[in-house]
């Protein structure tokens, strides 16, 4: 989770790995005229040097007086997208001994919470309401256009490697059977209640 600044409208935009966080940070930095390379160097990599070039806009906390805002995705679609695009990936922290399936992802969920917030793409969205140090979080879901009205709240154009909702694999949960899913709600309970999404 990074807290990108836009100081002039004093706005701040919560960005989550795996929440359109590519697209998120073009538009923060179309807000703020900041000019990122192209998308050349491979994800990693670009959202490193993004990172870097926008590192005077970043912030640990939402300011005083700023509005906050965030996108959010459903957790289980979130949490299984993680798996398939990072830690299936055997280099990864978490994946020191491969993980074979999400089944094992979920399992580790129950046994060992707190190793599994520390990584980025598993932390639960709802530390962003801790962040805010608000209760006036203004949030839109990725599946009903949020990318689209977060852009629109600062004020850009989406950027136009962003996939239509429609072309985007948005229901990564329909890879789980009944029991994951409910393991899967237990470890993000904050975000279904926060965010208003249901298990199904």
């Amino acid at each position: 989770m990074q807290v990108m600044l836009i100081p002039e409208q004093k706005k701040a935009l919560i960005v989550h790995s795996k929440v359109a966080s590519t697209a998120l940070k073009q538009a923060v930095a179309a807000a703020n005229g900041v000019k990122l390379k192209p998308f050349e160097l491979g994800k990693h990599g670009w959202h490193k040097r993004a990172t870097f070039d926008l590192g005077n806009y970043i912030h640990k906390g939402v300011p005083h007086g700023y509005e906050a805002a965030t996108v959010v995705r459903h957790p289980a679609d979130r949490m299984v997208s993680a798996y398939v695009n990072v830690l299936s990936n055997s280099t990864h922290w978490i994946a020191k001994n491969p993980i074979h399936d999400v089944g094992e992802l979920i399992e580790l969920m129950s046994l060992n919470q707190k190793m599994l917030i520390r990584d980025v793409h598993l932390r639960p969205q709802f530390f962003a309401v801790a962040a805010a140090r608000t209760r006036d979080l203004k949030f839109w879901r990725m599946e009903e256009g949020g990318v689209e009205e977060a852009c629109k709240w600062i004020g850009v154009s989406v950027p136009r490697n962003v996939k239509s909702e429609q072309s985007v694999n948005l229901n990564w949960r329909d890879e789980l059977d009944e029991q994951q899913r409910i393991c899967c709600e237990m470890f993000y309970k904050c975000d279904y209640k926060a965010f208003g999404y249901n298990r199904g």
